[in-house]
């Protein structure tokens, strides 16, 4: 099977070559390959959007805490809700809106992408404003991934960077 390099020419020797085992790259004449270039993991982009349902919540968001998400296929008043989560303190601050959850859901239940949060502002009471980071495999972005991601309000596609 050939290797896609990141230098040099189009490399099928991989018999003998040193090997990192943590990476799965391959040195080969001093040439840096990669064998399995469709399913390296990058960034396909963003989406810039904000939580909902914060003044159900007890817990806030401080400066510093760590957010998570996590899909909650049982909520009762949407099947595809996906819980905003502060990792630091252990409780739920909100859910991602509706139209943003309902096209990640399906993609995050079938393995296609996966998603981490940040916040974009200064978390307040009323209103805390999110990046997602939207991770996909290289096989999934060359077979059509990126237009489901465009219905996304406030998506942005990452530029192509695969390393």
């Amino acid at each position: 099977m050939p290797l896609a390099t990141l230098k040099g020419e189009v490399s099928t020797e991989q018999e003998d070559a040193p090997r990192n085992s943590r990476t799965g790259f391959f040195f080969i004449n001093g040439n840096i390959t990669r064998s399995d270039v469709g399913n390296t993991e990058m960034v396909a982009g963003t989406i810039e959007t904000s939580a909902v349902g914060l003044k159900y919540y007890k817990g806030g968001v401080e400066v510093g805490d760590i957010l998570a998400l996590e899909r909650e296929p049982g909520n009762a008043h949407d099947s595809y809700a996906i819980k905003v989560l502060n990792a630091t303190k252990n409780h739920q601050v909100g859910h991602i809106p509706r139209g943003v959850a309902c096209i990640l859901a399906p993609l995050l239940d079938q393995g296609f992408i996966s998603v981490s949060v940040a916040p974009l502002t200064s978390p307040s009471p009323t209103a805390l404003s999110l990046l997602l980071f939207i991770r996909t495999i290289y096989h999934h972005i060359s077979n059509g991934l990126i237009p489901t991601l465009t219905g996304c309000s406030g998506f942005r596609q990452a530029a192509p960077f695969m390393f």
